[in-house]
C-alpha cells in the first residue's frame, strides 16, 4: 500500500480514535476484526464529523452526534 495513505489515514482517524493502534502493518493489510474494530470506534467518537465529511449528507451518520457517556 501506499506509504502516503497510511500517513494520511494515521493522521485523519488519529485526531477521532485512540485504539485499535493505527500501525503501518495494519493498515497496509488490514484483518477484518481490525477493520470492525476501526469502524466501531469512529462510530463511538463523540461528534466525529464523518456526516459533514460526506457531501449531500443530512444528519448523523455512524450515531456520531450521540455522546458517549
Amino acid at each position: 500500500m501506499n506509504e502516503a495513505v497510511v500517513r494520511r489515514t494515521q493522521e485523519s482517524l488519529g485526531r477521532v480514535i485512540r485504539k485499535p493502534p493505527l500501525t503501518d502493518r495494519l493498515l497496509s493489510k488490514p484483518p477484518f476484526r481490525y477493520l470492525h474494530d476501526v469502524i466501531t470506534e469512529v462510530g463511538r467518537a463523540p461528534a466525529c464529523g464523518v456526516d459533514s465529511a460526506l457531501p449531500g449528507s443530512v444528519g448523523p451518520v455512524w450515531g456520531c452526534a450521540r455522546r458517549r457517556e
